[in-house]
């Protein structure tokens, strides 16, 4: 349940961490920025997380493509083939023409940002193992943490610039000749993500900006929120906010002009990166290197209400039921069934939708055939009091 994750596991004791990146089998993680330098942390099994190898670096950023690991590190891009992951092999070495600070993967484009220059790079990864810078623009300031979304049938690089205080975009629809498009103050920016049209920023000072980037050249404000970010990711209408030494906050973005808090956890050390991938929440902890907790599970939340609990003989009380699908998958070929109070006499003819009375049992059943992500249904029925 996103509003009452779960922790599943911690590699406790183990280092610090600054950022991660998960493959999309969500089978290994890359984690950044810790005292051996990046740990490839095998996540098969969410609850038991294994240090497979460490590559000896000063990380500060990855992105993961099929069995490639690009990982910014000492103000270049290592090229890591990691499909043996206890024995990752260093390819290559991107030489980026100041220092590399972010990386951001779609398809065989990467946008890779400086924070030296404000320059932003296009990469080609047409040739995984050999990628080429083919663009380059310039934006001022301090690249920092990028994204890539896509707006309109055109890909858009999207830059958090901490020391402008900008949410950036950049036209990378043609990697050869990217376009500076638009920018919007959003305090200082540190990480970004997008949902199409819609950008998420994590800035400090503000937890969360949101930006509709529908004309890259104007964005426009649409909300902010919160006191503090370092990173975020977004899921089924759910923002997931490292907030540093803050720990992790939740926020419902079902409204994005007006997002509404859901709950802040306190995490073992500092929450510096956050990535959703398989149904879990993956966090890069300043203490316990790697936190995953559950925050979806494929089954039904069901509340069950009364309207009224003071009762006597002959009184007619109506309970409700409110099922909801919590997690971001269909489920299908679903049951609900309420048995009867000790003390009660089913009213027939009262059970909402397709329920029926089993009398024997003294149960009511209803049957759906799915029930979608966020899904909401309500069914009602009526007893007597004996």
């Amino acid at each position: 349940n996103p509003i009452a994750p779960t922790t599943i596991t911690t590699l406790k004791n183990q280092s610090a961490s600054t950022h991660l990146a998960i493959s999309a089998d969500s089978k290994t993680a890359v984690v950044a920025g810790t005292s051996r330098g990046t740990d490839i942390v095998d996540i098969s099994n969410s609850e038991y997380p294994k240090i497979l190898s460490s590559i000896p670096d000063t990380s500060v950023d990855a992105a993961i493509s099929g069995n490639i690991a690009y990982i910014v590190a000492g103000g270049d891009v290592k090229v890591v083939d990691i499909s043996q992951p206890a024995n990752p092999v260093l390819v290559t070495t991107l030489v980026t023409p100041n220092i590399a600070s972010g990386i951001a993967i779609s398809g065989s484009t990467a946008v890779v940002s400086d924070t030296l220059s404000g320059n932003v790079r296009i990469v080609s990864l047409s040739n995984p193992t050999l990628p080429v810078i083919v663009g380059s623009v310039s934006l001022g300031g301090l690249s920092g943490k990028v994204a890539i979304t896509e707006v309109g049938g055109k890909k858009y690089g999207l830059i958090a610039n901490a020391s402008l205080g900008q949410l950036q975009i950049v036209d990378i629809s043609t990697p050869s000749n990217p376009q500076a498009k638009g920018s919007i103050s959003t305090v200082s920016a540190m990480d970004v993500t997008a949902v199409g049209s819609i950008a998420y920023v994590a800035a400090n000072g503000v937890s969360m900006v949101i930006v509709d980037i529908s004309d890259p050249s104007n964005p426009r404000q649409l909300s902010s929120f919160g006191n503090s970010g370092q990173a975020i990711a977004v899921s089924n209408n759910m923002a997931f906010i490292a907030k540093g030494p803050g720990g992790l906050g939740l926020a419902d973005v079902s409204n994005i002009s007006n997002p509404q808090n859901i709950v802040d956890i306190a995490t073992l050390g500092q929450a510096n990166d956050v990535v959703v991938a398989n149904n879990k929440l993956y966090v890069a902890d300043g203490t316990a290197e790697l936190l995953i907790l559950d925050i979806y599970h494929d089954g039904i939340d069901v509340l069950k209400t009364a309207d009224k609990y003071n009762v006597k003989s002959g009184d007619e009380v109506t309970y409700t039921l409110t099922l909801k699908n919590p997690s971001p998958n269909t489920l299908t070929n679903l049951n609900l069934s309420d048995v009867i109070p000790t003390g009660a006499t089913y009213v027939f003819g009262s059970a909402s939708g397709n329920g029926v009375y089993d009398s024997l049992a003294k149960k009511i059943i209803w049957t759906y055939s799915s029930i979608s992500p966020n899904q909401t249904i309500t069914e009602t029925f009526k007893v007597r009091v004996n």
